[in-house]
């Protein structure tokens, strides 16, 4: 009897065992809804939206105070922005949508219903703020307090509830940044293959670069080639020479590596742009023309660029924007550091053979002309005729040669700067007429400079060392011919 007691309360316990696993094994299966297990979620103040019933397109502006100043971004339309104190700064707009979709998209996630103690979370002095303005004319200011580094939030509370939230890092970020971290202004960028005119004034540089596009036909195309176009420089004293095919491509290239890391403030404040060293004489202004396949439109922009500020970043702007551009560093120097001398040309002329109306030559107290005669062939082109040198009549193969080894010397390289200029007192002077408006006359003087260099000038200028083996075949063209 007793057993059958014990034996009947036995089965009785693992009855209830059994029932209690499979209600546990139901829940499991089948959990209640909570708000912290679904979407639903939404609706508890567990988590929520900043701006409550309203969408991203229902903000119309957004007024910003940090760190960096207050500005507003207005909506223009559903894709497009502006700046309410700067109005023709283009905002970009990817940044500006998110900004208004973080207020009234992104879940924020609830830690203190009803905070006494605002400091714990740095919302007494919020660090910035955001003043949402809606369509329908309702405001919500957002503030934001101190960054959670366990959670990679930032704490959040509008001025419409004591509840404190935690919003996203990038949230965090974009109610931080400056206006100019907003601007969407682009900053000129040139292809090297399309530019025909390159000024460069200011800190000590004033020289121009233009292409034969916008130059009279006649100059010489054979030896300065930049892409299809020969480029001549142009010097402030009003001296110009061609220019060195391979310095002008570098140069080039120079402008094209140029690029921008970011835009870092907006103003024409001169007491602001002197932080960048954007003020006064040490600025160097670059005005560039780019035309494209048809070379039947030209853009021109002038950038401005600084010297470097004291932790080596470069800065610049352009035409009359007030937007200032941090510049990567290694090209920004690069540009910089080249100069007019780094674009002579080492072929010191700028005339074919066929504008040459005649060479005199004055070498040893001696004095000779060569000439040619120019003439127009059944097919239109222009050839040489009549060709005579000291008087005497030559092969035009020769008055090519002597041409060539007399007039169109190449140079070694151009002086340095602080390298010694000699006096002139030629060696050798070649007097070169031409049928050009631009260069009617055209004087190479060759004097000695040391053992291995002549110092040559052009029209009075001195530019370039010349080798004495290429003045020395020069030599031995005009011995030939001498009186």
């Amino acid at each position: 009897m007793k057993r059958s007691k014990k034996q009947l309360l036995l089965m009785v316990v693992l009855l209830l065992l059994l029932a209690g696993a499979v209600g546990a094994l139901y829940l499991l299966k089948n959990p209640k809804e909570t708000p912290q297990s679904t979407e639903a979620a939404s609706q508890d103040n567990s988590r929520t939206h900043l701006i409550t019933d309203s969408s991203t397109t229902d903000v119309a502006k957004m007024t910003v105070e940090n760190a960096s100043g207050t500005f507003t971004i207005v909506r223009v339309d559903q894709y497009s922005f502006s700046c309410e104190e700067v109005p023709e700064m283009p905002v970009n707009a990817s940044e500006a949508t998110a900004l208004a979709a973080s207020g009234c998209s992104e879940y924020l996630d609830l830690v203190e219903e009803n905070a006494s103690d605002l400091s714990v979370y740095g919302l007494d002095k919020p660090e910035a703020t955001i003043l949402y303005t809606l369509k329908d004319g309702r405001t919500v200011r957002v503030l934001f307090g101190s960054f959670n580094d366990y959670t990679n939030t930032y704490y959040v509370m509008t001025d419409e509830s004591p509840r404190v939230l935690q919003a996203s890092k990038a949230y965090g970020e974009r109610a931080r940044k400056s206006l100019a971290q907003y601007s969407g202004e682009p900053f000129p960028a040139f292809a090297r293959s399309y530019i025909t005119y390159i000024g460069v004034k200011g800190n000590g540089h004033d020289y121009e670069l233009s292409s034969v596009v916008d130059k009279p036909q006649g100059y010489l195309e054979e030896h300065c080639w930049y892409d299809g176009y020969t480029f001549f420089l142009r010097r402030a004293d009003g001296v110009e020479v061609a220019s060195d095919p391979d310095g002008t491509v570098n140069l080039g290239d120079a402008i094209e590596a140029v690029t921008v890391d970011s835009v870092i403030t907006y103003s024409d404040d001169p007491e602001v742009l002197a932080q960048y060293n954007l003020t006064g004489d040490t600025v160097t202004h670059f005005t560039i023309t780019q035309t494209d396949d048809t070379l039947s439109t030209f853009i021109t922009h002038t950038w401005h660029l600084g010297q470097p500020t004291e932790d080596g970043s470069y800065y610049a702007m352009y035409d009359d924007s007030k937007a200032v551009f941090r510049l990567e560093p290694k090209a920004a120097a690069d540009l910089l550091s080249r100069n007019e001398k780094r674009v002579y040309n080492r072929l010191p002329t700028l005339v074919y053979i066929m504008n040459i109306e005649s060479i005199e030559v004055d070498y040893q107290g001696k004095h000779f002309t060569a000439q040619a005669e120019i003439i127009t062939t059944e097919d239109g082109k222009q050839d040489l005729g009549v060709c005579t040198i000291n008087g005497s009549e030559v092969d035009k193969e020769d008055y090519r040669d002597f041409f060539t080894n007399c007039v169109v010397v190449t140079g070694d390289r151009a002086m340095a700067d602080g390298e010694e200029v000699l006096p002139v007192d030629p060696e050798i002077r070649v007097t070169v007429h031409t049928t050009l408006a631009n260069f009617p006359t055209l004087v190479y003087e060759y004097t000695p400079y040391n053992g291995s260099f002549y110092e040559g000038t052009i029209n009075g200028d001195t530019t370039i060392l010349f080798n004495r083996t290429a003045i020395g075949q020069c030599k031995e063209y005009i011995e030939k011919y001498l009186p």
